[in-house]
């Protein structure tokens, strides 16, 4: 058996729409599940909160056994944990402790995820994570979730460094274990419009764009074929626009199951956590993202698993 997958999970529906997804993923990796509850309460100067402490983590426990004995009734293996502390902290803490190879959770739940990288919990796990992090938004509970057991696409966007490449290997076991294909995505940005006063220097411009598209081919070609020589299928796709807009176009138009995304880039992984693609694709992709951090390049993976996946709705 492989390498744990974490769930975070608050007690709320919202929270358990990443469940369907890690137990996907625990069936295709012969991964087990380890649900995780932190509980915690706010000490205020004065006040004695050892009572509410008690009573909140009497109350993940008791959550956390019915969630566990619903997934044991359906052959999976699953734990519980029940730790009490800052959230975001404890979850990065129980991943490493574990070692995990994945944390699953949703972006929206009761500590109002839907503020990705904002001082969220998500946030707060992305910067302190080793691990990588797949990140369930609610609205892509059901369609997502057939299309993952299907077998469909994962795109993979790379810009041409080597930090954005640390996303293949993961991408690679998950298309392993899944059957899946990936799907290379470059975004070439145009030039801006306002940039082309006269005609010559539009015509420049033009060039300078099919120059750059050119060498964007070329490029997710050679990562191709490198991959082609392990064994896994991936085909090399250009787009023009800006890149949040090109790789949700991209899922929408392949109806792709996922987003493996390095969360360290050519603009450095304080711009990627903070606001730029990263944030966007998790804000409004068409699919959930999982963030690759940079600490996973070359690190093992969990090994595939031939049966067949299933996930009861």
């Amino acid at each position: 058996m492989n390498a744990p997958i974490i769930v975070p999970l608050d007690g709320s529906a919202l929270a358990e729409q990443a469940l369907p997804f890690a137990e996907a993923l625990a069936m295709a990796s012969d991964s087990p599940l380890v649900l995780l509850y932190a509980s915690y309460v706010a000490e205020v100067f004065g006040l004695d909160s050892s009572e509410e402490q008690v009573h909140e983590l009497a109350a993940a426990e008791a959550y956390l056994s019915k969630v566990a004995a619903r997934l044991r009734r359906r052959g999976l293996p699953v734990e519980t944990c029940a730790p009490y502390g800052p959230v975001g902290q404890v979850i990065a803490h129980e991943a490493h402790t574990h070692h995990a190879w994945l944390i699953a959770m949703s972006t929206h739940g009761r500590s109002t995820l839907g503020r990705f990288f904002s001082g969220s919990v998500a946030a707060e796990v992305a910067r302190q994570t080793t691990v990588p992090l797949l990140l369930v938004r609610a609205w892509h509970a059901g369609d997502a979730r057939s299309r993952l057991t299907a077998g469909e696409a994962i795109i993979v966007p790379l810009d041409g460094s080597a930090y954005a490449e640390t996303a293949l290997p993961v991408a690679q076991a998950l298309a392993t274990s899944l059957g899946s294909r990936l799907l290379l995505v470059r975004v070439v940005q145009p030039p801006d419009s306002a940039l082309t006063p006269d005609g010559m220097v539009a015509v420049l411009f033009k060039e300078d764009q099919k120059a750059a598209e050119r060498a964007a081919e070329e490029y997710l070609v050679s990562v191709a074929d490198r991959l082609a020589t392990v064994g896994t299928t991936a085909q090399p796709l250009v787009r023009l626009g800006k890149p949040a807009a090109g790789i949700r176009a991209v899922a929408e138009e392949y109806g792709a199951a996922l987003t493996v995304l390095a969360t360290h880039g050519r603009t450095g992984v304080d711009h990627l956590l903070l606001g730029s693609v990263a944030e966007a694709v998790v804000r409004h992709g068409a699919t959930p993202v999982l963030l690759v951090p940079p600490s996973q390049a070359g690190a093992a993976l969990p090994r595939p698993n031939p049966k067949q996946v299933e996930i009861a709705e």
